[in-house]
């Protein structure tokens, strides 16, 4: 039954996406909001076959309760990025969401990635537009750890309220950034972004231009990194 909502959920996902590609050519005068929704349906899903291929395996091996873990997993993974067609999310939406994800990239790299986070619960109550964290994640494990010899490393998201606005540190141990290449991630083409094993499409330019598009220029996404750090 859980998978069989998991496949329900990702064709009315799918589903989501023709409607918001229609009302794009329908009605110009709703470019902002539909641009937004589309960006947002962006959703990976070489993810989704990644894992359903890992439950494979694990029936194989006989292991019932990771199986149960997993399918636990996924299908709040999907529930939460569907959320009922809402765009606007509490941010504990998206901590549930984001830790959803990691459950499953821990079981899948061998209990190597560690996940923690570190939220002033204050902010908990504040709202963000939905799938802002978890490709973000994506792109510290895959790109940072992942690229590290031992494959294994730790992600943290730290959240403090400074000065009236809502400030998420995603932070990563992984092999760092050039600092050549650290100006121009926002502007990297997002077709070409994210063309390796994550498969994920979704990229940094995106979710820094939604979150502008919602919140105004002077809000979205910066970066800091030390390499090999």
């Amino acid at each position: 039954d859980e998978l069989g909502q998991i496949a329900s959920n990702f064709n009315d996902m799918t589903g989501k996406v023709r409607n918001l590609v229609a009302e794009v050519s329908q009605a110009k005068d709703q470019q902002k909001n539909a641009e937004i929704r589309a960006l947002e349906a962006q959703i990976n899903p070489h993810f989704l076959y990644n894992t359903l291929d890992m439950i494979s395996w694990l029936s194989y091996q006989k292991k019932p309760e990771q199986i149960s873990s997993v399918v636990y997993s996924l299908a709040n993974f999907y529930k939460l990025s569907l959320n009922k067609g809402k765009y606007i999310v509490p941010i504990s939406d998206e901590i549930s969401h984001v830790t959803y994800y990691m459950k499953i990239q821990d079981l899948r790299f061998s209990g190597e990635i560690r996940f923690l986070t570190d939220i002033d619960p204050v902010i908990l109550q504040y709202s963000i537009p939905k799938i802002t964290l978890q490709p973000i994640v994506e792109n510290a494990l895959f790109h940072g750890i992942l690229e590290k010899k031992s494959k294994s490393g730790q992600i943290t998201i730290h959240g403090i309220l400074a000065e009236d606005n809502v400030l998420l540190i995603v932070e990563d141990d992984g092999v760092g950034i050039p600092s050549d290449q650290l100006n121009v991630l926002l502007e990297a083409d997002n077709s070409e972004a994210h063309a390796d094993d994550s498969g994920s499409h979704y990229g940094l330019r995106n979710i820094n231009k939604r979150i502008r598009l919602q919140y105004g220029e002077e809000y979205g996404l910066s970066f800091e990194s030390i390499p090999g750090e």
